[in-house]
């Protein structure tokens, strides 16, 4: 491979911040693009493959890694990677493919540490690439992240399309470093041909640890994709999640996922869609969702008849693979494990392609609430394919979203376009029931402006109360379920307290407004990264529980700088 630090030709791969408007057109919900990187020509396929690549160049913050599979440095389709700064999108380093055809850079990921310098370090495939020594092309190149110096590179072991899907699995031979594991979904054509192969690499070495393959027929396409499962089993090693997308057990094209050991590379566990989902097109590590101390995995596309027909998205139990959540989606691509709430719990990201515009819809691990949905990100076909967390880029104590757009126009058909993009400010959200009132189903609450302190713009407000009745808001630090009055209190003390706001009289139409003033007490209690739920509280002597007082429903919002 090349390794290039020349300087980039005016306007190409310039991070850029553009106007919200122009890029989110009508979004319902206000999260913002940190940063805009494009492919640098027409046919690159910039942001076909892309990972959070860990600090490559010591500054504390995680970087990225893209592929170009498509770019032609050295030749049609030789292929360019990218490594670029998360703190400001500086290109730290690009490396090409030697050849036409070698697609470099078509799969991509972060390796952690495996040099033991100090810097992260990332892996690079390059699925038309023929290794000395091997037959069938593939190979997968490991390189060093202070410098992009190549570390060590892996040929096909006879499988064809060896690095369709390159990821970093946690420890799973015990020597402190992460590994690698390499996908062949067309297997090996003597056997079983397009049954498939997955390879577990040691990250500090290159040395094969396990081959896995399942009792799979000819075109299942076992390791098309594949991920970091975290540790399923509580074994103290990493686990992994493959995927068999078009496996035809449970009916013709249904697909099969399986959760494999990193320390054995057996089977923990699989699980089946039904006819014609190709189920396991999307798979990701969730992270412990559930606090059992296993992680949980992420699934999909999930393929419902019947009522309720449509696509989800599944989180399986790690403990044994049984579904613990399903969320309404028909998903391009989704990633979890990050989490964009600040509470501590792994939350899910799930982009839509379509031909009209994209969106993306996020839902919290905790309760599987929606978080945000954000329309219009992109109105092309590919928005959305690739998607990752980033990791705290801007250090506000978010994880952010890394999107690849590879046909995007950005610098000519197919350049393609990734977007880092902030959760930052979150939308308000209703939580809990209201409780009739004298004049109907009972009050609610709702809110304008947004979550974010530094603009201090957020306005509460109750509606549907009886006209001229007193009331105030609660701001509670936790969630709570206390019977008070003729409804029922969620907003409840927690570490930062319960709080009251001023009385305020409902005018006309039933509506109370308290404009939040987090510079003022109560809302000075509100600190970045926290959550917070409000109620309003008022009178209602004709009320139809007879204690004279009611209560809204409440609303959660989770705050940023």
């Amino acid at each position: 491979m090349l390794h290039d630090r020349s300087p980039l030709r005016s306007g190409s791969l310039r991070p850029t911040t553009l106007l919200l408007a122009f890029l989110l057109g009508a979004p319902a919900s206000a999260q913002q693009v940190l940063r805009v990187h494009d492919g640098e020509r027409a046919g690159d396929s910039f942001g076909y493959d892309l990972d959070r690549a860990g600090d490559v160049d010591g500054d504390d913050v995680p970087d990225l890694v893209v592929g170009a599979p498509g770019a032609t440095p050295n030749g049609y389709r030789s292929g360019r990677t990218y490594v670029f700064s998360g703190r400001d999108g500086s290109l730290l380093w690009r490396l090409d493919g030697a050849g036409p055809y070698q697609s470099f850079g078509y799969s991509v990921t972060g390796m952690g540490d495996v040099s033991g310098d100090g810097r992260a370090d990332v892996a690079v495939s390059a699925i038309g690439e023929i290794h000395p020594g091997s037959t069938w092309g593939g190979t997968v190149h490991v390189y060093s992240g202070a410098d992009g110096s190549e570390l060590y590179a892996i040929g096909s072991p006879g499988a064809i399309s060896f690095g369709s899907r390159v990821r970093s699995i946690g420890d799973t031979d015990g020597d402190g470093t992460r590994d690698l594991a390499v996908g062949a979904p067309m297997g090996i054509p003597a056997v079983r041909g397009g049954a498939g192969l997955v390879f577990l690499y040691s990250g500090r070495t290159g040395v094969l640890l396990h081959t896995i393959q399942a009792a799979s027929s000819a075109n299942d396409r076992f390791g098309q994709t594949l991920a970091d499962a975290g540790d399923v089993d509580a074994d103290g090693r990493g686990d992994i999640v493959v995927s068999a997308p078009f496996d035809d057990s449970m009916g013709n094209g249904a697909g099969v996922v399986r959760v494999c050991s990193g320390r054995t590379g057996l089977f923990r566990f699989a699980s089946a869609g039904t006819t014609g989902a190709t189920y396991g097109a999307i798979v990701a590590g969730a992270g412990d969702v559930d606090g059992d101390g296993r992680a949980e995995v992420l699934v999909g596309p999930v393929l419902n008849v019947g009522q309720s027909a449509g696509y989800t998205v599944r989180l399986l139990r790690g403990s044994d693979g049984s579904v613990l959540r399903e969320l309404r989606a028909s998903p391009s691509a989704a990633a979890a494990g990050g989490d964009l709430d600040a509470d501590g719990i792994p939350d899910v990201v799930v982009s839509r392609s379509n031909y009209d515009a994209g969106n993306l819809s996020a839902w919290s691990g905790l309760d599987g609430s929606s978080l945000f949905r954000t329309q219009g990100l992109n109105p092309w076909p590919t928005y959305g394919r690739s998607l990752v967390f980033a990791g705290d880029v801007d250090r506000d104590g978010f994880d952010e979203i890394l999107l690849g757009d590879w046909d995007a126009p950005s610098h000519g058909a197919g350049a393609g376009r990734v977007l880092v993009l902030s959760p930052c400010p979150l939308p308000t959200a209703s939580v809990c029931s209201t409780s009739p009132n004298s004049v109907g189903p009972g009050a609610r609450m709702s809110s304008t402006g947004t979550t974010d302190l530094s603009r201090n713009d957020l306005v509460l407000l109750a509606q549907e109360m009886p006209p001229g009745v007193v009331g105030f808001f609660l701001l509670g630090s936790a969630r709570v379920s206390v019977p008070f009055g003729d409804g029922v209190r969620c907003a409840g003390e927690g570490p930062a307290g319960l709080h009251r706001s001023p009385i305020g009289v409902a005018d006309g139409s039933g509506t109370l407004t308290r404009p939040l003033d987090v510079a003022q007490p109560p809302g000075s209690a509100i600190r970045a990264g926290t959550t917070w739920y409000f109620q309003a509280v008022y009178r209602d002597p004709a009320g139809p529980g007879g204690s004279r007082i009611n209560l809204s429903d409440g609303l959660r919002g989770t705050f940023c700088p």
